[in-house]
């Protein structure tokens, strides 16, 4: 090819230099041993800059409340989500006993950020609530261990930034505000490749969705548990697929996903914004259209929270207004920055208009400690999921008039209501944060030796 003027020429790396025996790239073992390599090594880590560092692991009272319901929280990390959290421990726990949280990585959220989950719950005293990480890919998607990436056909749909995983990742920039938990997400092959937290502590090593799962059920002697699932079906379908005997003790699961129409033509829209041929799907659902479909096809109870049980969309601001004349804890003062800083986002930018309305979460865990109170809002449908292969139709919810999922479902719910028990329950002072913030956690490492 001839020189072009102005040009220069360069040289191209087209094939990575393996190592004699295979195992890994020539540039992959020069970086770490590199970041190995005590020369030029950090100066500080925390128990360098701080004196009185220690870690700490705090735990709640053993439950043995009879009455009490035992609740798996299944998640990932958009704002609804941690409000739901925040929410679900501020809860009695002789009425409603958080017993352990799943992540949904097919859903807003990225390995790592289960890290703010660890947080959270360090923040509210409750390290003894273990978390586990569900799958990376939605059902049905090819993945290759050998590779880097599997096929990201739905989860290309969330964006990086106006909302997506940037924000997830660091809470819309809140998370450092966070104290920090001394669990921290591990990498399942982190012990391969000699990560300090894996080698000194194994223990702490990451555990997976399925066995915190198995572990719960195995160890709550036969009672029922409730299931409150705010992102993508993918934990939940794969355990019912490979837990048969385990499934009876699922007393019923609430879902946070769908859009209910009775026809195409319904005029309850989707929220797959990035999408827009897409017209009538729920996020949830339309990130793993398979596994909604699979739980709906089911032999559990499923009590449906639909994107459009509200009314109308406007939770987030009567929830801020709740906030604003009431805010007597520190996870009530979060959740009011956080909702602020969402709306805000909103108001600025109309990339955003969207985020807001990511709260179907904290509605499905209201109509969880709440339902006696929703009697006169509640409905029953026979429902399909969409799960063809399709983007444009994948994760459509629609109303049959036979051959269905019998589920029950709510619609027409007053936001402000809804608002006024989130609010409540967020300013009471049993159950509050044992640490408020990282500023008041470094206090404690400066002046407590």
């Amino acid at each position: 090819m001839p020189e072009t003027p102005g040009g220069i020429r360069i040289q191209v790396g087209t094939r990575a230099k393996l190592r004699e025996n295979g195992s890994l790239f020539f540039f992959q073992e020069s970086f770490i041993q590199s970041l190995n390599d005590p020369k030029h090594k950090a100066i500080y880590n925390f128990e360098a800059q701080f004196p009185c560092y220690k870690e700490v692991l705090y735990k709640a009272n053993q439950s043995s409340n009879m009455f009490s319901r035992s609740v798996i929280l299944d998640m990932d990390m958009s704002p609804g989500d941690i409000i739901t959290l925040f929410y679900l421990l501020k809860l009695p726990r002789h009425t409603l006993d958080l017993k352990a949280i799943t992540i949904s990585a097919t859903g807003w959220s990225n390995a790592a950020t289960i890290d703010l989950i660890y947080d959270v719950l360090h923040m509210m005293g409750r390290d003894d609530i273990p978390v586990g990480l569900g799958e990376f890919f939605a059902l049905g998607q090819p993945y290759l261990p050998s590779g880097t990436t599997g096929d990201c056909k739905y989860r290309q749909w969330i964006p990086s930034g106006e909302g997506g995983f940037i924000d997830s990742d660091t809470l819309f920039g809140l998370a450092r505000d966070l104290p920090r938990s001394p669990r921290r997400y591990t990498a399942e092959n982190s012990i391969k490749f000699g990560a300090p937290r894996n080698t000194n502590h194994p223990e702490r090593r990451q555990q997976k969705a399925q066995e915190v799962i198995e572990k719960v059920l195995h160890q709550n002697n036969k009672r029922k548990v409730f299931f409150l699932t705010g992102g993508p079906l993918t934990n939940m379908a794969t355990f019912l697929a490979s837990n048969t005997s385990l499934k009876s003790q699922i007393k019923e699961i609430f879902i946070a996903g769908g859009v209910v129409n009775g026809s195409e033509k319904a005029s309850a829209m989707g929220n797959v914004h990035t999408l827009p041929q897409n017209k009538l799907a729920e996020f949830n659902f339309f990130l793993d259209p398979q596994a909604a479909q699979n739980t709906f096809k089911s032999d559990v109870k499923i009590f449906l929270v639909p994107l459009n049980a509200l009314y109308n969309e406007k939770l987030t601001i009567s929830l801020l207004d709740a906030l604003n004349a009431t805010r007597r804890t520190p996870e009530a003062k979060f959740v009011h920055r956080l909702l602020l800083t969402v709306h805000e986002l909103e108001e600025k930018r109309s990339q955003y208009s969207h985020t807001a309305k990511l709260m179907e979460e904290v509605v499905a865990a209201v109509a969880l400690a709440e339902t006696s109170n929703l009697k006169n809002n509640k409905r029953r449908a026979q429902l399909v999921v969409e799960a063809t292969g399709d983007v444009h139709t994948d994760g459509w919810t629609r109303i049959v008039d036979k051959g269905g999922k019998n589920v029950q479902y709510v619609s027409n719910l007053n936001p402000q209501t809804l608002a006024l028990s989130i609010a409540r329950a967020l300013n009471s002072a049993a159950n509050s944060a044992v640490l408020a913030s990282f500023t008041d956690q470094m206090a404690s490492w400066t002046s407590s030796c």
